[in-house]
């Protein structure tokens, strides 16, 4: 029995190891100047971001076998990068870290369960691994499950919209989501629509941190 749990934990650090190497290398590739790089810069780089719960963005490393998962989730990739150009603060808010990763992988969670969650977790912003726990804790499939946030959250952007259509004439200029939008009409429930205009700032160039920050300032005012 311990030989078979350790066995099983093994290879998911082996697994999650070889994902935050393969992030790692293409970091400081992409950071590298024309002189070419250095071996020795290059391994301490990718040693502190091993050691470190650095935040790694999704991708498939290797075949899986399963072809037609493999091809859903490669849709999957697509569908998240062009919603991205849809936002007006475009990076990704959730991303899982190494050891989030190892966690969900050990306790059950799939690759697949993983995806979904980064992709509807970061559209609607909602936090991933409370959709992996509706996922496993339910009977929903990931295309309910998303269809489930999308209608949920669309009710309470069309009620917020009709309460504060002063914040809703100033998205008009901006791309945003739907999921942003809510955001910025919630703030203007609990704050008052007057620092919704100073939010629109702060969110788009610090994305869910920059509204964060603002409440804790609102918070000191007071």
């Amino acid at each position: 029995m311990w030989k078979h749990k350790w066995s099983k934990r093994f290879m998911v650090l082996a697994a999650v190891l070889l994902v935050v190497l393969a992030m790692a290398i293409g970091y400081v590739v992409a950071e590298e100047n024309d002189q070419g790089p250095d071996e020795n810069s290059i391994r301490r780089e990718i040693e502190s971001k091993v050691k470190s719960n650095h935040h790694i963005p999704l991708q498939i490393q290797e075949s899986s076998g399963d072809l037609a998962l493999e091809a859903e989730l490669n849709d999957l990739k697509s569908k998240a990068q062009q919603n991205r150009t849809k936002r007006l603060h475009q990076a990704d808010q959730y991303n899982y870290t190494q050891s989030e990763l190892e966690d969900l992988l050990v306790n059950g969670a799939t690759v697949e369960d993983i995806y979904y969650s980064d992709y509807i977790g970061n559209e609607w912003l909602v936090e991933p691994k409370e959709l992996i726990k509706q996922k496993q804790d339910g009977s929903l499939s990931w295309t309910e499950i998303e269809a489930k946030v999308k209608r949920d959250k669309e009710s309470q952007l069309a009620l917020l919209s009709k309460k504060h259509p002063k914040v809703q004439n100033l998205f008009a200029k901006k791309k945003m989501n739907s999921a942003e939008k809510l955001q910025m009409l919630e703030l203007a429930d609990q704050q008052g629509e007057q620092a919704v205009s100073k939010a629109l700032v702060d969110y788009e160039s610090k994305g869910l941190e920059g509204l964060h920050l603002k409440k804790s300032d609102s918070l000191e005012e007071n």
